[in-house]
């Protein structure tokens, strides 16, 4: 006789699978995060042993290449997916593609150089960020290698012409690494660097300019 099963044998079996379907994905979901933590580690690890010049050379070779074409990248698939064009002319969108890269580059090297010739007199970072408080584009934005990447990244997004990553991808990334920057790296030099820090924050803009400068400012510049 072949053997007969029950609506309750179905139940129990139908559980059993859902049940190692999801242990499966909670191990799975474990691995992915105990990969990403060791990875982290490792980054962390090897950033304290590089040398901050070197450090900082990379990152901005990273974030000049590869990142933009990351986000082009992500962005012609997006547009094909939902079929989306450009909304300005071809004219229009190359000019002022060119524009933003020009003044996104000139800032962001700008706001390196500054940053490569303190760091060669001052190993701390600490003393690193007390100096550079009054020098050059940090005396006008907090974060101006911030915005010289951020024009950057949507000139080149304009001479692409690629609506998802103008109008989605580099306004997403920017918002949650601004974030991060303003709520997480901001909060632990207030705390490390005091009074002095904060009266910095209140004297300076996080990322845009103002536009009426104090005559302190402009005359500085001059001598």
């Amino acid at each position: 006789m072949s053997p007969r099963f029950s609506s309750s044998d179905g139940h129990r079996i139908e559980h059993s699978l859902i049940s190692e379907e999801g242990g499966f994905k909670t191990r799975m979901a474990g691995v992915v995060h105990g990969y990403l933590w060791k990875l982290l580690m490792e980054y962390s690890k090897w950033k304290r042993r590089t040398d901050p010049r070197i450090f900082l050379v990379l990152k901005t070779l990273t974030m000049i290449f590869a990142c933009p074409a990351l986000l082009l990248l992500c962005g012609w698939m997006l547009d094909a997916l939902l079929r989306l064009t450009f909304v300005l002319p071809l004219e229009t969108s190359t000019d002022l593609g060119f524009i933003l890269v020009l003044v996104g580059w000139a800032l962001a090297l700008w706001a390196v150089r500054t940053e490569m010739r303190v760091m060669m007199s001052f190993p701390n970072p600490d003393e690193v960020i007390i100096k550079l408080m009054g020098l050059g584009p940090f005396k006008y934005v907090r974060h101006p290698y911030a915005l010289g990447l951020m024009l950057f990244y949507f000139g080149v997004g304009s001479l692409f012409r690629s609506a998802s990553t103008v109008f989605l991808l580099i306004p997403t990334t920017f918002t949650l690494a601004l974030y991060r920057v303003r709520y997480v790296t901001e909060r632990q030099l207030e705390l490390r660097l005091g009074r002095e820090y904060s009266s910095y924050q209140e004297k300076v803009p996080f990322l845009f300019p103002r536009l009426m400068l104090r005559k302190e400012q402009v005359m500085g510049d001059w001598r």
